[in-house]
């Protein structure tokens, strides 16, 4: 019976997916700053790993053990890297990073530490167990987002 719920949930998952997927893709033409930069290489790196294992997870690619391994790792990279790249407020009028991160800087390398936590709890190594872990990163990442990233 517990098996069935999570298999309906799935769809509320993979539309969690999309709408992550969809508010993290950054318009990095026309932007000058380097540390803009930096900051929307990390996030596109976290996408693009995010991506290729919501489309597993939802069925649209077939499981594959190793791109999965290596989405994982470049989650946790990415992850990682988060507070480096955010500590200097960089600015730039294609910026999507708000204000208050540099303004409660130790909630936002919290939120950055439970995405990392949560990429690193990702298992990667049957389908099964990535649509168990999964979800937990994506709600750490759109928390993040839903504080610190303007629309």
């Amino acid at each position: 019976m517990k098996d069935r719920s999570r298999a309906r949930r799935y769809p509320l998952y993979a539309l969690l997916c999309v709408l992550l997927l969809a508010t993290a893709s950054p318009a990095q033409n026309g932007v000058t700053d380097r540390g803009v930069l930096n900051r929307m290489s990390t996030m596109t790196t976290a996408k693009t790993a995010i991506d290729t294992l919501t489309n597993m997870m939802a069925g649209r690619f077939r499981f594959n053990r190793p791109q999965a391994r290596a989405a994982r790792r470049d989650l946790i990279s990415a992850t990682r890297s988060i507070p480096s790249v955010f500590r200097k407020p960089h600015t730039d009028r294609l910026s999507r990073a708000r204000p208050d991160i540099w303004v409660q800087w130790d909630d936002f390398k919290t939120r950055a530490k439970t995405a990392r936590k949560a990429a690193q709890n990702l298992r990667v190594g049957r389908l099964e167990t990535l649509r168990s872990t999964l979800p937990g990163l994506i709600h750490a990442c759109l928390d993040c987002h839903r504080t610190y990233r303007q629309d």
